[in-house]
């Protein structure tokens, strides 16, 4: 009943780059069709499988449209293990940004935010472009690259969020 992975649960291309308003389309068709609203009358199991069904396809449309966690994903698939306790960045310029970034962030006055925010995306959009190039075009060859440019990307959507969390 589930399929064999998130892509193609979705019937779309294993790749990087995707239309996100069409993964949002497939994924409200999906969901009314196994939503558990639909089983309210069933046998217990096909309740159950309902459940199921529904909370895979939720962490699949997740997955999916998150762009650092479809890069994460799509390493998986290709083999790349993933363990967030021993994944660093041997980067020294990246790591030294990002605390210059932090230093700069808790100086700052609210004024200021939203230009910040927006440049920690064009910083976000810029990797994305990146990793899809390097996942999509070159064929993730280079799946060590691919897993830094994913990594950079999860630094920066902690820093989107600590900037979000100062904002409000």
């Amino acid at each position: 009943m589930f399929a064999k992975d998130y892509f193609a649960l979705f019937d779309l291309p294993v790749k990087f780059a995707l239309d996100v308003n069409t993964l949002r389309d497939k994924y409200r068709a999906l969901q009314a069709k196994v939503h558990p609203d639909k089983f309210a009358n069933a046998s217990a199991q096909e309740k159950r499988l309902s459940v199921q069904y529904a909370s895979y396809v939720n962490q699949a449309f997740q997955t999916l449209r998150d762009p650092m966690e479809r890069g994460r994903y799509l390493l998986e698939l290709k083999g790349e293990a993933w363990g967030d306790e021993s994944a660093t960045i041997k980067d020294p310029s990246f790591l030294i940004e990002q605390m210059e970034l932090r230093e700069t962030l808790a100086e700052m006055p609210a004024a200021h935010l939203p230009e910040f925010l927006r440049n920690i995306a064009e910083r976000m959009s810029a990797i994305e472009s990146e990793l899809g190039n390097l996942l999509d075009v070159q064929g993730s060859l280079d799946l060590a690259s691919a897993r830094v440019l994913v990594q950079k990307l999860q630094f920066l959507k902690r820093l989107q969020h600590e900037v979000n969390e100062k904002s409000e």
